[in-house]
């Protein structure tokens, strides 16, 4: 049976990606101006807490705590043995993360100025090879 911190682990995420989930299906089309009206309703006061800087500020450090101490609680489980395979792992899906995250961003800002989306994809894939090639370099200085 698997221990009690990964199922614990689990369902917190779950319940992220479920809220994720719907706060995005209700999302309004943000490039859209609305002037503010008088009445404000709960997804008006959700959207202003959203865009604040405070609550974006608290939700990367409660991340960023979260992943540490999974780390921690990871390394130090039950019978102190981390095997090579699953380190590999998360460097493997923190690489393909970032990598999404760097391409994603890149694309969405070479669109965002006007430009086709196959120059935007080239531009996304151009950063990410970059990024690869570097990560590459580094790896054989330091071997």
């Amino acid at each position: 049976m698997a221990s009690p911190v990964y199922l614990a682990s689990a369902a917190l995420f779950g319940i992220a990606l479920v809220a994720l989930a719907a706060t995005l299906a209700r999302s309004r089309d943000w490039r859209v101006y609305a002037p503010p009206s008088e009445e404000r309703d709960g997804f008006d006061a959700a959207e202003a807490t959203m865009q604040s800087p405070t609550t974006w500020l608290w939700a990367f450090l409660l991340l960023a705590l979260g992943v540490g101490g999974g780390a921690v609680l990871y390394v130090a489980g039950p019978a102190g043995v981390v095997r090579r395979s699953a380190w590999l792992a998360m460097g493997i899906v923190t690489a393909v993360m970032f990598g999404g995250f760097a391409f994603w961003g890149t694309y969405e800002s070479v669109r965002h100025r006007g430009v086709g989306s196959a120059t935007a994809a080239l531009a996304g894939l151009w950063l990410v090879g970059g990024l690869f090639v570097v990560a590459v370099v580094v790896k054989l200085l330091t071997a």
